[in-house]
């Protein structure tokens, strides 16, 4: 894994980027195991204790108050839930009209313009197209990939 600043969060920012990132994926009524495996992925790199982990699984089913908790978060827990948050809506292949909503309630309480916001959503779609070329490449595509590259071929030779 690449150095990041989650690494250096205290005990309570990393318990109020979780619970973000928990009410984000839940926000559209329905929780994907994509989305679930991003929030267990991001759990595991901010080494929570399995104890804190089950406590903030239960949230899915026990959600604590957005705007309590987005008051209370730092800016930068703020921003780098915008960040992990909008890869954890894109997990499932699609953003949700109630996770746009949310991604842009986020961007505004963490001081990101719609500028830095569509610099994000461009970032993500790069990101797909990096993960995509890698499976590739080692000849382990998902579905969807070699579609995906092509588009991106078939657009770079038309300009």
């Amino acid at each position: 894994m690449l150095p990041d600043t989650l690494d250096e969060f205290s005990a309570d920012e990393r318990t109020d980027f979780i619970m973000i990132l928990t009410l984000m994926a839940s926000c559209d009524g329905r929780l994907v195991r994509e989305e679930m495996a991003a929030i267990e992925d991001r759990m595991g790199r901010l080494l929570l204790h399995p104890e804190e982990r089950a406590k903030l699984r239960r949230l899915l089913s026990e959600p604590p108050d957005l705007e309590e908790v987005m008051d209370r978060a730092s800016e930068r827990v703020l921003r780098l839930a915008l960040r992990d948050g909008m890869l954890l809506c894109a997990s499932d292949g699609q953003y949700h009209s109630d996770e746009i909503e949310f991604i842009e309630e986020l961007a505004e309480r963490g001081g990101i313009d719609e500028e830095g916001l569509a610099d994000l959503y461009d970032w993500i779609t790069e990101g797909w197209h990096w993960m995509a070329r890698g499976r590739c490449i080692l000849d382990v595509p998902i579905s969807g990939d070699v579609e995906l590259l092509a588009e991106i071929e078939e657009s770079a030779n038309k300009k």
